[in-house]
């Protein structure tokens, strides 16, 4: 009889991963039948009863099901796994917390050149009032992601209810346990929220909300250098759309320059010690770096369908490189065939055009790393254009029509193999808790001098980015100041 063990080595040829990975497997099971679980169960069934009762069953489909169950698993893994661990990047804020007073490490940039203003409020927030409780962290991620995925089905109509399994490896990818339940990440859930929402005002609202419009924008520019690929998106659509008269287009973009200088004068985005400066990819438009560039942007644009564990074989690189260059080669053709004017296709087609320049942005700034999570975002946003653009093909259509069984499949295993893989879906919150459960017993059994090395392997994932002695000094003034980190009894 072949063991557990035996066949997660068959499927990914590595004994050392199967062995770290296991035990969260096990761990997941073990709450899943637990009358923990039970109880959060009923509570949840209760309140989506109290919820749908006065709602005509009829009107209760299968997009509405999803969504349910979706965040069905995603607030049992907040309840069941709670992560108050701060892993990498956070001990970089928590020093600069202890480092400046709260306006200096507001309006201050991390060492990627990132301004991060929204998620350091909400940081120092939970810092100085939750006693740094990350959990409220994931709590808000979860809470945005929810909100952007009401946005989009408020009043995105164009795939139809028929063809709503495209979108579950998409917005219900597996993926998200990585951006909701990863502390930094919530900078990119609070990206994706904001583009969404300004996509809603530019194109989908009757009259030009411009208020509504710059704030969104100065939010974003304040978050994210992702921002600046807002910014390309709206000097396009300002320049392009006819429905918006030359004086507001040239109040927009006064607007949009100054919200550009301010911000930048406030928090200033760039220094030399920087790796986001931009000087320092020039070197890369030779023959050699733009090849690289495509090659990124190919495999970037449908990355969000490939789980995190095939990344290390070169074979399924290819595959996923193959799959983005097939996507784009089928836009242009069925652009062509449709002989759509150049700036209806652009002001029609949001999510398209913002997909393309952020994979493209992306792929210049970060060359053959499109294999991280963080930036799948911008995957998502392209796919749901991609699909959007081709499913108005009455060719396309026939195509799925014909093929629909053959579709569904595929998508649903897309969507299952990110959910159920290791370092995403299900099994990402129960592997950390993991280390959560190790430092803790290490904690009770031993004084803190013992754990430091052990805390700081599992924090920072055997790397050594991050010099040990300062970590040391964090780690001793949390234990001080009784962070929630150290809220179980030491020795």
């Amino acid at each position: 009889m072949i063991s557990k063990l035996g066949i997660c080595e068959k499927l990914t040829f590595i004994q050392k991963k199967c062995e770290l990975f296991l035990p969260s497997f096990n761990l997941f099971f073990e709450k899943i039948f637990s009358f923990e679980f039970l109880i959060f169960f009923f509570i949840f069934l209760i309140l989506i009863f109290l919820i749908i009762r006065n709602i005509n069953s009829y009107h209760i489909n299968f997009r509405d099901s999803t969504c349910v169950f979706h965040f069905f698993i995603f607030s049992a893994t907040l309840y069941l796994f709670p992560l108050n661990l701060p892993y990498g990047d956070i001990w970089e804020e928590y020093q600069k917390i202890n480092n400046n007073n709260a306006f200096d490490y507001l309006f201050s940039v991390n060492w990627s050149g990132h301004k991060f203003f929204n998620f350091k409020l909400f940081f120092y927030i939970v810092n100085e009032y939750l006693n740094l409780n990350l959990i409220y962290i994931h709590l808000i991620s979860f809470l945005f992601y929810s909100s952007a995925i009401f946005i989009y089905l408020k009043f995105l109509n164009e795939i139809k209810l028929k063809y709503f399994f495209i979108l579950l490896p998409l917005l219900f990818s597996g993926k998200w346990f990585n951006h909701i339940f990863e502390t930094i990440n919530l900078a990119w859930v609070l990206n994706f929220f904001l583009t969404l929402l300004i996509i809603y005002y530019l194109n989908l609202k009757k009259n030009f909300k411009l208020f509504q419009i710059l704030s969104i924008f100065v939010l974003l520019l304040l978050n994210l250098g992702a921002g600046y690929i807002v910014l390309i998106y709206l000097i396009i659509h300002c320049i392009l759309n006819d429905k918006i008269n030359v004086k507001k287009k040239l109040v927009f973009l006064l607007c949009i320059v100054g919200i550009l200088i301010l911000t930048n004068l406030i928090i200033p985005p760039f220094k030399d010690e920087s790796t986001n400066l931009i000087s320092k990819y020039l070197i890369y438009f030779s023959s050699e770096k733009l090849f690289d560039i495509i090659i990124t942007f190919f495999g970037l644009i449908p990355s969000i369908y490939l789980p995190n564990v095939l990344f290390k074989f070169d074979l399924f690189k290819i595959l996923i490189i193959l799959t983005g260059l097939f996507q784009s080669i089928l836009l242009v053709v069925i652009y062509i065939n449709s002989k759509i004017d150049i700036k209806k296709f652009i002001l029609d087609n949001p999510f398209l055009i913002l997909g393309i320049i952020g994979c493209l942005i992306i792929s210049i700034m970060r060359i053959n790393h499109f294999d991280q999570v963080r930036y799948v975002s911008y995957s998502i946003i392209f796919q749901i254009g991609f699909f959007i653009f081709i499913m108005k093909s009455k060719i396309i259509i026939s195509f799925f029509d014909r093929f629909y069984k053959f579709i569904f499949t595929i998508f649903i295993l897309l969507y299952l193999s990110n959910l159920i893989t290791p370092h995403t879906g299900i099994f990402f919150s129960p592997y950390r808790f993991l280390d959560k459960t190790n430092i803790e017993t290490c904690l009770l059994n031993n004084n803190l001098n013992k754990c430091e090395d052990l805390i700081y392997n599992k924090l920072f994932f055997y790397g050594t980015w991050f010099n040990k002695d300062n970590f040391k000094v964090l780690l001793n003034k949390m234990s001080e100041e009784k962070k929630f980190f150290f809220m179980i009894k030491n020795k």
